[in-house]
């Protein structure tokens, strides 16, 4: 769409514009006043005003810049609701690193419980067989093996 000069015109634009305290327009002014240093003297020995063209592609440019600006400005506003997507997304998933720490340590104490409750039921269990084994044996005994 533009040619090398245009291209370069623009560059140079950018680059004035991003000194302090400069506007877009005194940017165009001092990228037009220094590209018309570089005119040839033909051009130079033609009036200000004897060719209008020129004004309409200071005009096209300047449109042009300002489209640029309002795309730069809208990529630079959707990049940060990219970056604060981004950090919610981290804070979300340490909130979910932690839960899954917490769920795992309760499964740890759950099952820490389980094995202490089926310990102490299977020694419930020792201490009854051994008591019925007993008493087993003491009806065994005959009646004047009381001693025994």
């Amino acid at each position: 769409m533009y040619d090398k000069e245009e291209v370069s015109i623009f560059k140079e634009i950018i680059q004035i514009k991003k000194q302090k305290n400069m506007t877009l327009e005194k940017a165009v002014q001092r990228a037009l006043s220094n590209m018309s240093d570089m005119v040839d003297i033909a051009d130079i020995s033609r009036g200000p005003y004897d060719d209008m063209s020129g004004m309409s592609d200071v005009q096209d440019m300047s449109k042009a810049i300002a489209a640029m600006q309002a795309q730069m400005k809208a990529v630079l506003d959707q990049n940060e609701k990219v970056l604060l997507q981004n950090q919610e997304l981290i804070r979300k998933v340490e909130r979910l690193e932690d839960t899954s720490s917490l769920e795992k340590e309760k499964i740890e104490n759950r099952d820490k419980l389980l094995l202490d409750a089926m310990k102490e039921i299977k020694e419930t269990k020792k201490v009854i067989a051994t008591s019925l084994e007993e008493n087993r044996k003491a009806l065994q005994k005959k009646w004047w093996e009381f001693w025994r």
